[in-house]
């Protein structure tokens, strides 16, 4: 019976127009673009673009919209608008010369107890607080100073001898590189180096290296509702398990420290952060924001920013150098010449290794180790390009774009330093250069990992040659692709000098 009425309701000839209209509305508002926003791909009603992101590297879809639509163009993920920039003056001006309105995050990232924390993805004022609290803790503690290089130069001792040992045979540099590098950000946030056998922090660097090498895009982590999605398509929800098992090592690291904390001796980061967590009083706009979530958030991005993208660069290095004998072989003569065989490379010599330092760059630009900077999101209503972007917008820039184009650089895909010496071989370069990204968001951890990849790669280039392995097979050099670019996995062997 209700049935029946509800049947001819629907069918009668007042319902039936008007649910007609409705789908046709739905459909219409669901498949169009509001005027005046970047042009992109048809939209499906309810999902938008969701269908044509798949994979993990959108790549070969940026490069298909953007020969459609130029270097900048939009996708809609369910209802949320995403705007993809590409090449370097509209990277710039959207960073540099607008930043006030693009300089935000998404929010949602990186939620701890309910609310998103640490520096990279926070925004506004937690975001300025806390960066300029991070930014004098870690220059206090020789972050970006030649008083952090001792440090640095007696990782670089251990390491080498592990390599050492180790290159008896073909290996893996993986794990002996990401744990030697991140010993040298341990020092400054937890106070002491690991052990490379310590299982427990071998477990912290395998963790850390799946956060990063997610199969999510990059914009993904910010959208929740995806991880309801059938089968976890976008990865969000590998990408919580994992950030859920860094969370526990770092929340044990803290609470160690709390139970030692010594205001008279402050050993580290997290001390730092602990005296001031203790005298921070209630602020009218802020509230306390020196909160033990707040400092787990901050010591994962430290990681992040300073850790994993240095080892995997120095991966890209090797892998470069071991295909490239010639190249090593200058950098060798080089280091010789300037630094002698048996003297420690240092920073003072940095100047003088005009052709290590062009190889090291060149590294960084094809390896391209971030081709997808972190999303921004717009906080007012603006324009760009003569389009216009609407507040609450995900901001996309595609720093491969910029990195691997052909106007900017002749050959992109060919490694080749000298595009970085000038005819008198001093080094020169680009603005467009900007592995690092570029505007108030650029990477936090740069001048660290400017020091340590000098430092790491001509003392590894002084002591040892690195070789193709014994009847291994090097692999593609396109390489997996996830918050960062990394090589897929690879052996080397070394010969000591």
């Amino acid at each position: 019976m209700e049935y029946a009425l509800t049947a001819s309701l629907i069918l009668s000839p007042t319902v039936l127009p008007l649910l007609i209209v409705s789908v046709f509305l739905v459909i219409w508002f669901g498949t169009r673009r509001p005027p005046g926003i970047p042009p992109g791909p048809p939209l499906t009603p309810i999902l938008g673009n969701l269908m044509d992101i798949h994979g993990n590297d959108p790549q070969p879809l940026y490069k298909t919209l953007r020969d459609k639509f130029g270097n900048i163009f939009s996708l809609y993920v369910a209802n949320q608008l995403v705007v993809v920039l590409n090449g370097y003056d509209l990277i710039k001006t959207a960073f540099v010369k607008k930043a006030d309105a693009f300089s935000d995050r998404p929010p949602g990232h990186r939620v701890i107890e309910g609310q998103s924390r640490g520096i990279v993805t926070t925004s506004g004022s937690l975001w300025k607080q806390h960066r300029k609290f991070a930014l004098i803790t870690l220059r206090s503690f020789g972050f970006g100073k030649f008083s952090l290089e001792k440090n640095i130069q007696d990782e670089i001792s251990i390491f080498l001898d592990a390599i050492g040992e180790e290159g008896k045979m073909n290996f893996d540099p993986r794990q002996i590189v990401h744990t030697s590098v991140s010993n040298v950000i341990c020092s400054i946030v937890f106070g002491k180096r690991f052990q490379y056998n310590d299982p427990e922090f071998i477990a912290f660097m395998e963790i850390s290296e799946a956060v990063l090498q997610k199969r999510s895009l990059p914009f993904v982590s910010f959208l929740k509702f995806l991880k309801y999605l059938p089968g976890d398509v976008m990865g969000v929800n590998v990408e919580e398990r994992a950030n859920k098992k860094y969370v526990a090592f770092v929340t044990k690291m803290y609470n160690e420290h709390m139970e030692t904390f010594d205001e008279n001796n402050i050993r580290d980061y997290i001390d730092a952060f602990i005296l001031e967590m203790k005298s921070a009083t209630e602020n009218s706009q802020l509230g306390i924001t020196f909160t033990s979530c707040q400092l787990i958030g901050e010591i994962i991005d430290l990681f992040q920013a300073a850790t994993d993208t240095t080892s995997t660069i120095i991966r890209w290095a090797l892998l470069y150098l071991i295909q490239h004998p010639e190249i090593q072989d200058r950098m060798r003569a080089e280091i010789k010449q300037i630094v002698g065989k048996d003297n420690t490379p240092s920073l003072t010599d940095r100047p003088d290794l005009q052709y290590c330092e062009a190889t090291i760059m060149e590294v960084l630009r094809i390896a391209s180790i971030a081709p997808i900077a972190l999303p921004h999101y717009t906080s007012q209503d603006t324009s760009l390009d003569g389009f216009h972007i609407p507040k609450s917008t995900i901001v996309i820039a595609n720093i491969d774009s910029v990195l691997n184009d052909p106007v900017l650089w002749n050959e992109p895909h060919k490694f080749h330093p000298e595009r970085f010496l000038k005819a008198d071989g001093s080094l020169e370069k680009p603005d467009e250069f900007i592995p690092f990204s570029i505007g108030r968001r650029v990477c936090l951890g740069e001048s660290l990992a400017r020091m340590e990849l000098f430092l790491f790669l001509t003392s590894m280039v002084q002591r040892f040659v690195f070789l193709m392995p014994d009847d291994e097979e090097l692999p593609e050099m396109d390489g997996v692709t996830g918050i960062t670019h990394s090589p897929h996995p690879f052996k080397i062997r070394v010969h000591k000098l």
